[in-house]
């Protein structure tokens, strides 16, 4: 477990490059005729950075890319990230904050499995965000940590239950 916690700022350094690469392309609502071609670049920005396509950051603007076609209120992950076409460090730096909020709680509930959790904030897209992913640490046998978490119509409300279920097989998202 202290390897891993170890391991986040390394983590954390490639989720920033990631974020602030990806951030012009979901700064404003993507066309439903460029989703795929959006969705692809996302995938491969994430290879490149060394970031894992189901990661949360990715999760987290993948809601960006599957806002509400009409507009009418933002996704949980644009409400998180808050995208711009001149994202920066700050920017990224903030939201990976964000998100190790979430993932170390998670790996809290894990560790400390029959003590009461509940995860406190004032952050509106940082409690849909928790809400929405069903977000919950395990512990392995071998004494690590693992995440597991649920896509849902209320992380991409652009997408139906079954686009849903082709973009985890797509992310090649963990089975629960």
């Amino acid at each position: 477990a202290y390897q891993q916690l170890t391991d986040l700022t390394a983590r954390g350094e490639r989720d920033i490059k990631f974020l602030i690469e990806v951030a012009p392309l979901i700064a404003h609502r993507v066309s439903r005729k460029m989703e795929e071609n959006s969705r692809d670049k996302i995938i491969e920005i994430a290879i490149k950075n060394g970031v894992l396509p189901y990661s949360p950051v990715c999760l987290a603007c993948f809601s960006a890319l599957y806002d509400d076609v009409h507009g009418k209120a933002a996704s949980i992950g644009r409400k998180l990230l808050k995208p711009k076409p001149n994202y920066t460090e700050a920017d990224a730096y903030n939201a990976i904050s964000d998100l190790r909020h979430i993932e170390l709680a998670a790996a809290s509930n894990a560790m400390f499995e029959n003590e009461p959790f509940a995860l406190c904030t004032a952050d509106q897209g940082l409690a849909e965000f928790w809400s929405a992913l069903k977000i919950q640490g395990e512990r392995t046998p071998d004494n690590l940590l693992e995440l597991h978490y649920c896509l849902s119509t209320d992380l991409l409300p652009r997408l139906m239950q079954k686009e849903i279920n082709e973009l985890a097989e797509i992310l090649q998202l963990p089975q629960t």
